[in-house]
């Protein structure tokens, strides 16, 4: 038997194809009804050309599932933080203590921050981006089974390349501002922010994520 819309992996590629083999495994003596392959209405269960092969959607599964919740745990913290800062810093004014930063220290914090913001804001799109696209997969089995999504998910799987890009910008002014600051817990940021930025990117890296999107 031959399937017009069959690929690698032919007998798990839907109802028709896998009734065929159980039908077969049950009873190899009998001949078994082939129709259901000319049925027009599989094409669209076929995986086009602009489909995009993701290597890592089955093999780092479960780790991507623990990934898309990180991003939003450091918002939250960075968000905190902000709101903290901007009362310290109008408690300091109003009581004469504050102490106006250095030109070369203002400006690693702006680039710092900024840098953190755009880090976080694009790891959380792409894990918004890829839950999106991996929750379709239910009504497209072909895609799964060949491991690819849509041709849509081309935008989403560009973030990572930016974030790689990006990276520098966040983990060198934040061990500079590391060494210009004694307080303990300015510190502990810093060095937190530039390990899990770190971390996540190395995460991209191991999952094949960079270069999908040029496929």
């Amino acid at each position: 038997m031959i399937d017009p819309v069959g690929s690698h992996g032919v007998a798990f590629n839907d109802d028709c194809s896998r009734g065929i083999v159980e039908e077969f495994l049950d009873d190899p003596t009998n001949l078994v009804s082939s129709d259901c392959l000319a049925d027009p209405d599989r094409r669209s269960s076929q995986v086009p050309l602009s489909a995009l092969s993701i290597p890592f959607l089955r093999r780092s599964k479960n780790i991507a599932d623990s990934y898309k919740y990180i991003p939003i745990l450091v918002l939250m913290l960075m968000f905190m933080r902000s709101i903290m800062r901007g009362i310290r810093r109008v408690w300091k004014k109003f009581k004469g203590t504050w102490i106006k930063r250095s030109s070369t220290e203002w400006g690693l914090h702006r680039r710092f921050e900024l840098a953190s913001w755009i880090f976080m804001l694009c790891s959380f799109g792409l894990g918004i981006g890829l839950e999106h696209f991996r929750s379709q997969l239910s009504q497209l089995p072909a895609y799964w089974n060949a491991s690819a999504l849509p041709a849509e998910a081309r935008w989403v799987l560009m973030i990572p390349m930016m974030l790689i890009l990006v990276l520098p910008a966040v983990v060198i002014p934040s061990f500079k501002l590391w060494k210009f600051n004694k307080n303990v817990f300015k510190r502990t940021y810093y060095l937190f922010q530039a390990l899990v930025s770190t971390a996540m990117a190395a995460f991209m890296v191991y999952s094949n994520m960079l270069f999908i999107w040029v496929r």
